[in-house]
């Protein structure tokens, strides 16, 4: 889905609910150590203040992620759609980052969510993470109290979802990724601000010379 964006309108809506990852065994979403780890990067923000101090051009491209976004959930339902975050143990170079990155797409991604929206953040470390927004093959959604999930306790989840969190701490070692983080989204205005927000406040700002030519927004084939 190409969306042509002929207009700059803010895209922030929506309140702001965040949840810290936990690495707690394997019943959590996420994959660490047994202690309870730190948030992951990025998720504790959403701000789209500096959506003036963007050229005319990353406007446009913020603006169309937005409305792509609405057409993810409109198109399987937020029910189904789920954010996932992934990071890496060391310290990646961005060349290899990406090739991993390709390497899950192609041999993963494409094969488990029916279609997925991605944003590569550099932080000003250099390091790279990925942010996506997945279409789940079923519903993640339903049962989840979000309550609990913000005091670290995932019980309520449901089957699918719990499979899928197993599912990713087996595969995302083989490709080389470390800490990861899936959930589901609370509604569809927080997936367009907090999506929105992270490109505009992480992935502009800290573009280096030698990102000249990176994808910096990446779709599944055929979305």
């Amino acid at each position: 889905v190409m969306i042509s964006a002929r207009e700059s309108s803010p895209v922030c809506s929506g309140p702001k609910v965040f949840y810290e990852p936990v690495a707690d065994g394997g019943k959590g979403p996420g994959a660490g150590a047994s202690a309870p780890a730190p948030p992951l990067p990025c998720l504790s923000s959403a701000n789209c203040n500096e959506v003036s101090e963007l050229s005319a051009y990353h406007k446009k491209v913020a603006h169309s992620i937005y409305l792509n976004i609405a057409a993810l959930c409109q198109k399987y339902g937020f029910v189904r759609i789920g954010f996932l975050t992934l990071t890496f143990a060391e310290d990646v170079e961005w060349r290899e980052g990406q090739r991993r990155f390709h390497s899950l797409a192609t041999g993963f991604l494409t094969e488990q969510f029916f279609d997925y929206l991605c944003v590569v953040e550099f932080q000003k470390s250099g390091r790279v993470h990925y942010h996506l927004l997945v279409a789940c093959q079923e519903d993640i959604r339903t049962g989840l109290d979000f309550a609990q999930v913000a005091q670290r306790n995932y019980s309520s989840a449901n089957p699918y979802l719990r499979s899928q969190w197993a599912k990713l701490r087996e595969v995302l070692t083989r490709y080389g990724f470390g800490r990861h983080e899936l959930l589901p989204i609370r509604r569809t205005e927080e997936a367009m601000a907090r999506y929105v927000g992270k490109y505009i406040s992480k992935c502009v700002p800290n573009r280096k010379p030698e990102h000249r030519g990176v994808r910096f927004v990446r779709y599944s084939r055929g979305f």
